[in-house]
């Protein structure tokens, strides 16, 4: 459901606001408010593209995704971070694999920008798996 999915993030950059990476275990493991419905939220750096936090995928974390590219060659992160620059936050869609599976599905992510407690300007984006495409149809879909 989009609705939940902009709650949740809303949510994690008030918390971000607040407390800044000293939050970031609250999006983690399991009883987390933020990993929901078979989905999760992940934090990225706005300059560099930095994963700072990823619930699932701790080996992204640290790492630059300017140059992560999914199966059709969309650089998703350097669209996300456009369009967050732009609008302040927004939807991009790409493939990405479902949580505990190697095969890449259609993804529909809601991204926003947020400054943490510290000044850092970050991302956060949640992402949906399954959807109709009648609820697809009314957002504006990068």
């Amino acid at each position: 459901d989009p609705a939940i999915i902009t709650k949740k993030v809303d949510e994690a950059c008030v918390l971000l606001e607040k407390e800044g990476t000293a939050a970031f275990p609250q999006f983690q493991g399991k009883g987390s408010p933020f990993l929901f419905e078979g989905t999760y939220i992940w934090i990225h750096t706005l300059a560099e593209s930095r994963m700072l936090m990823h619930p699932i995928k701790y080996k992204m974390v640290g790492r630059e995704l300017v140059g992560l590219r999914d199966k059709h060659g969309k650089a998703f992160f350097v669209t996300m971070n456009d369009l967050v620059r732009e609008r302040g936050a927004g939807w991009v869609e790409y493939q990405w694999p479902i949580p505990g599976s190697d095969e890449f599905t259609r993804k529909i992510s809601y991204v926003k920008k947020c400054t943490m407690a510290d000044g850092v300007e970050v991302v956060i984006g949640c992402g949906l798996y399954s959807y109709s495409d009648e609820d697809v149809a009314k957002l504006d879909v990068q």
